[in-house]
């Protein structure tokens, strides 16, 4: 079962009351709630920021004597940052107290992002981006040239991103130099900008356009959704589809090149920006005081009334219901059941971007995997200090070329479901390394037994079974796709720990994935007797796909490719079930995951997914 929070306008009846110290005024709630520490914070028309517990009880009340349109996000320490109209930026404990304010010359509509340091990113009225530090000490601010009433968007730890009344959308790394500004026309920004997973920006105008940019500023398309302006800001799901509203009363869904898949005519002005549940559907706010359910395919599951126009956005979190709140008065709740026969199925996306502003605590900020932070966070195997980032591309790879041992990194942290993916290629053969064919894989499961013999089970790619000669690649009856059981004897006082001890293939999946014959990379003098053309091999390499749950393991590859990384093919699935085999009990429960490489030299993995989290595409 899972929760739905949303404020939305009006006074009308609900389930539970708040009490404020003085009437409300009739007003619309344009801020959108956080949740954090099993508390939920939304501001109010009247000027209150409010902190609520999951039942709809006030917990206490904060008034910044104007409204509040901005909505909170909360740090990972508990602090709540927002905005007033009042031209104020505020920090407050959980309790409620103000930790520090800074005033500016114009009212503050902006929400706060929160980068990797806990410093927020705030625009005002006055046209300044600002940021602090979380102590309250400026780190930053600069004049965009026109007002801030949309929110800022951090990606990773590398860049900020903000658009204003001028119609300019501008980034700016994290010490506040100017990466690019980009400017289409004079309508005002007013939806976004949001950040995807590769960097690139999405952001709605007055004017009716949704218009991306790729992660350097260039145009990448523009869609014209009518002729009203568009508030909702969009909702991206896995496959990097775009779902948002707008004054014309309908919901679009948009490819990630900006084609329409589908609109939906809601009748009425959409401004709350769209949440995806994890099952394939959506929920949103319509002015009409309805809530609309459908799935991503356009079709809608449920409406559910409310009292007043919703303009606020969406929040599902787990264990409750839905919540609505209602001016800033009452707080209506709508329980999970009310969205599925079966509230447990009722589960939040955790793709970076599902809903407005991110995840629960709104932090306006996507997540991103740099080749440091794996290496930093990832413990090695096998061959000592045999894992860096390439010089040349930043990607992860391989320097061992033992024929013999497994060499490896492995995450620190043990999960029982997860996702890896990867695109696995080596870079060309250079003098004395003539050609390479050999085993190149990520770890779909790793654990250790009580002898401390570490246990793997890789999903292993190669060039070619067989390069017509008898030669094997990957060492093990041919195999160039499939699962192997790995074991390596741990022994931390050596510098030479992590011999392979045994190899056994659970799965052939040669069958399933046909492969040309070739090499993973071939220099321009291979050399006699070696099977090679020169020049050759498959720098487009194979995508590879983990996907583990508490009953297994499967794995999924892309063909070889000498250009370009392909797309992952569905009947190339290999599988293993835990009760498949007492072999496998090991796996069961949380194990980690990781790379993997055998006598490639030079074995890379790119485009690097980690439980949704892609590689940083911009490096701070």
């Amino acid at each position: 079962m899972n929760t739905l929070f949303m404020g939305c306008g009006g006074s009308g009846g609900g389930v539970y009351e708040i009490d404020t110290p003085k009437a409300p005024p009739l007003g619309i709630v344009l801020s959108s709630p956080a949740l954090s520490h099993n508390r939920i914070f939304i501001g109010s028309p009247e000027g209150f920021l409010y902190a609520l517990d999951a039942a709809g009880n006030s917990l206490w009340n904060f008034d910044t004597t104007a409204s509040i349109n901005s909505s909170p996000a909360v740090s990972n320490d508990g602090s709540i940052y927002f905005g007033s109209n009042n031209g104020t930026i505020y920090s407050l404990d959980q309790q409620g107290g103000r930790l520090w304010t800074y005033t500016t010359n114009g009212a503050v509509h902006s929400s706060p992002a929160i980068d990797h340091l806990g410093r927020i990113w705030i625009g005002s009225d006055d046209g300044h981006l600002y940021s602090f530090q979380s102590n309250g000490d400026t780190h930053f601010s600069t004049n965009t040239g026109a007002g801030i009433r949309t929110n800022p968007a951090v990606y990773g730890d590398a860049a900020v991103f903000v658009g204003n009344n001028a119609g300019t959308v501008i980034s700016y790394d994290l010490n506040g130099q100017q990466r690019y500004s980009f400017t289409s026309g004079t309508a005002a920004v007013t939806a976004g900008p949001v950040v995807d997973s590769l960097a690139n920006v999405y952001y709605g105008t007055y004017d009716g356009r949704m218009i991306s940019l790729d992660k350097d500023g260039n145009f990448r398309w523009s869609f014209q959704a009518g002729n009203a302006a568009i508030y909702s800001s969009p909702a991206i799901d896995e496959q990097k589809n775009l779902f948002f509203g707008s004054d014309d009363h309908n919901l679009y869904a948009l490819d990630q090149n900006g084609s329409e898949l589908w609109r939906y005519d809601t009748g009425a002005a959409v401004r709350s920006s769209p949440a995806l549940f994890a099952e394939s559907s959506i929920i949103v706010g319509i002015t009409n005081q309805t809530m609309l359910h459908l799935n991503t395919q356009g079709s809608a599951i449920n409406t559910f009334a409310t009292s007043s126009p919703i303009h606020s956005s969406p929040l599902i979190v787990n264990n409750n219901g839905v919540y609505v709140g209602h001016g800033g008065k009452e707080i209506h709740k709508i329980d999970a059941t009310q969205i599925s026969q079966s509230a447990a199925s009722v589960q939040a996306s955790q793709l970076p971007w599902s809903k407005y502003r991110g995840a629960v605590n709104n932090p306006g900020r996507v997540e991103c995997t740099t080749t440091a932070q794996i290496l930093a966070d990832f413990g090695e195997f096998g061959p000592a200090n045999s894992w860096e980032e390439s010089p040349i591309t930043g990607q992860l790879q391989s320097t061992a070329n033992d024929p013999s041992n497994f060499s490896g990194i492995r995450s620190n942290i043990n999960l029982t479901t997860y996702s890896l993916e990867a695109n696995l290629y080596a870079t060309t053969a250079t003098s004395g390394q003539t050609h390479d064919n050999d085993v190149i894989a990520l770890i779909a499961a790793a654990t250790i037994d009580q002898d401390d013999t570490l246990h793997l089970i890789v999903a292993q790619r190669g060039g070619e079974g067989d390069d017509g000669q008898g030669r094997r690649n990957g060492h093990i009856q041919s195999l160039h796709w499939g699962f192997v059981h790995v074991q390596i004897e741990v022994d931390i006082n050596s510098v030479n720990f992590g011999n392979t001890t045994s190899r056994e293939v659970i799965w052939n999946g040669n069958n399933s994935l046909i492969t040309p014959q070739g090499y993973w990379s071939c220099d321009e003098n291979p050399g006699p007797n070696k099977y090679c053309t020169p020049n050759s091999g498959f720098p487009g390499g194979s995508t590879v796909r983990i996907e583990k749950t508490a009953d297994g393991v499967s794995a999924f590859a892309s063909p070889l490719h000498a250009v370009t990384p392909q797309p992952i093919r569905t009947d190339s699935r290999i599988h293993v079930n835990w009760d498949e085999n007492p072999e496998y009990e090991i796996f069961r429960g949380p194990t980690s995951y990781g790379f993997a490489a055998v006598s490639q030299a030079m074995a890379s993995f790119r485009n690097i997914n980690i439980n949704g989290v892609e590689g940083c595409t911009i490096e701070p």
